[in-house]
């Protein structure tokens, strides 16, 4: 039996099967039919799976409803997107410090955060509602500033949950080398913080990085420094639909391990 606990909108085919252990594996065609979920393997105890949104609107746009519904608040009609009004008025404003955005995103691969910088991002450099579409044109703008080339990648998202992103190591580790000194990057997740809570713990001093998953897929990118005292930036990006996600993190930590000792 499968459980959604939110009100987004999902379709599940369940095809996991009770077993000695539990090991299961979600996927989904994210251009076919983002909205169905496909699980299989075997369970042996109840478990809870964590999964990035495809559709950050219809995600905000459930949790409102829900957190709405909970104060006993019901709206008739869906929402609708217009523009802000002169006779509008501001009922409440929450702001946030952009270290908390920053530690949110490069430590713990907070997709949602990822996506609502963005767009800030862009509202603030035109003075203007920001869009997805813009945040990324900004993007593309600041590679050429740094005189990279990125001709052969393809960003669609902040997130980078969408596999309509095509992006390869060559661009990532210019990326890095261009931004050695960039202050926001040195906040990137050391072993024993975020997504790198329980990986390279020995080697917690000489490592800045940041990860990145999605189904078949998995990749970390980052900042080393070996045993010798040399310094690096490297990509990882696997991609293998037969292999399980530890298995990919595993051979991601063994590269980076020889990395430090033989570098």
């Amino acid at each position: 039996m499968v459980i959604n606990p939110s009100k987004y909108p999902l379709i599940f085919v369940n095809d996991a099967i009770l077993g000695e252990n539990t090991s299961v594996k979600i996927s989904r065609n994210s251009i076919q039919s983002p909205n169905t979920l496909y699980l299989n393997g075997t369970v042996n105890k109840p478990v809870t799976i964590e999964f990035p949104t495809d559709n950050l609107k219809r995600y905000f746009d459930a949790k409102l409803t829900q957190l709405l519904e909970d104060r006993k608040i019901y709206l008739k009609t869906d929402f609708v997107v217009d523009k802000l009004k002169t006779t509008d008025s501001l009922v409440t404003e929450i702001k946030h410090p952009i270290s908390i955005a920053v530690n949110d995103i490069l430590k713990n691969s907070d997709n949602m955060i990822a996506e609502t910088v963005l767009k800030l991002a862009s509202a603030k450099v035109n003075n203007s509602t920001g869009t997805d579409i813009e945040g990324i044109r900004i993007f593309h703008s600041y590679c050429k500033k740094l005189g990279l080339d990125d001709s052969r990648i393809k960003i669609v998202d902040a997130s980078g949950v969408s596999k309509n992103n095509l992006v390869n190591t060559d661009f990532i580790t210019d990326f890095l080398i261009k931004n050695e000194n960039n202050f926001t990057l040195q906040n990137m997740a050391q072993p024993g913080e975020g997504t790198l809570t329980h990986r390279l713990i020995p080697i917690k001093d000489r490592l800045r990085a940041k990860t990145g998953t999605l189904s078949d897929i998995s990749s970390i990118a980052g900042y080393l420094e070996s045993k010798s005292g040399k310094k690096y930036v490297f990509c990882i990006i696997i991609n293998d639909p037969i292999s399980t996600s530890s298995d990919k993190k595993f051979l991601e930590d063994y590269i980076i391990r020889e990395l430090y000792l033989r570098g």
